[in-house]
């Protein structure tokens, strides 16, 4: 069946510009994106065809969020205060390995130490900068049992909203945690048909391939990971 949509598609885009920060970040990010989108050939040649083309939809969202976004609650650890250092550095020797961002993901040498590896961390709150520590049980909800699965950490500690484990004072924000900032993304659909409307009711990104396959007269239902975020 011949679509009545027009197929384009675009990837990733960067800023044509930078931003600084201050006390309107979100809005200066809102602007920069819009113009951003704005200067793309082909988003051009569709807003100026002399009528609005209905031919085309356009979906705006991103795969993940940044935290914090407010500039004010950032606190870079150890960069920003150095008596304070990030949870692998707390264990020392008792970790294989981490990923550590806004989020810090600890895989250690000797599973067997999990529970000394948390009493420490909850005995020190106030060296790392606190937050949420996760292990066993509660670990379970979010990741596979560690024992069977290496790629699950075997302690996860999620630290307060604006802290981002780094040496380096260049990062103003970071990706991979569970805040809220982190996994709120923006989600627009525009096209000339569309009757303006603000939705406030929860979606996921999940949901983003079906309006797509639909709009091109394809079965949704027919892609496996449609079926699962329904």
């Amino acid at each position: 069946m011949k679509s009545s949509m027009t197929q384009r598609c675009i990837c990733s885009f960067k800023f044509t510009r930078e931003i600084s920060l201050g006390e309107d970040t979100e809005r200066k990010l809102i602007a920069a994106a819009t113009e951003t989108i704005g200067q793309l050939d082909w988003f051009d040649t569709v807003h100026h065809r002399g009528k609005e083309d209905e031919s085309t939809m356009i979906i705006v969202t991103a795969k993940h969020g940044q935290s914090p976004i407010d500039p004010k609650a950032l606190l870079r650890i150890p960069a920003d205060n150095t008596s304070l250092m990030s949870p692998n550095d707390v264990l020392g020797s008792l970790t294989a390995g981490s990923i550590e961002d806004d989020v810090s993901m600890l895989w250690l040498a000797d599973q067997s130490q999990t529970v000394n590896a948390v009493s420490m961390l909850s005995a020190n709150p106030s060296v790392f900068g606190g937050g949420e520590i996760y292990a066993g049980k509660s670990l379970s909800l979010i990741f596979n049992d560690p024992t069977i699965d290496s790629r699950s950490p075997d302690i996860l500690v999620t630290p307060t909203v604006g802290e981002v484990y780094t040496g380096g004072t260049k990062k103003v924000a970071e990706h991979g945690g569970f805040s809220h900032d982190d996994r709120n993304v923006m989600l627009l659909l525009a096209n000339p048909r569309f009757t303006p409307t603000i939705i406030t009711s929860p979606a996921q990104t999940a949901q983003v391939a079906p309006p797509i396959l639909k709009a091109r007269d394809l079965n949704p239902h027919r892609l496996k990971a449609s079926n699962r975020s329904t």
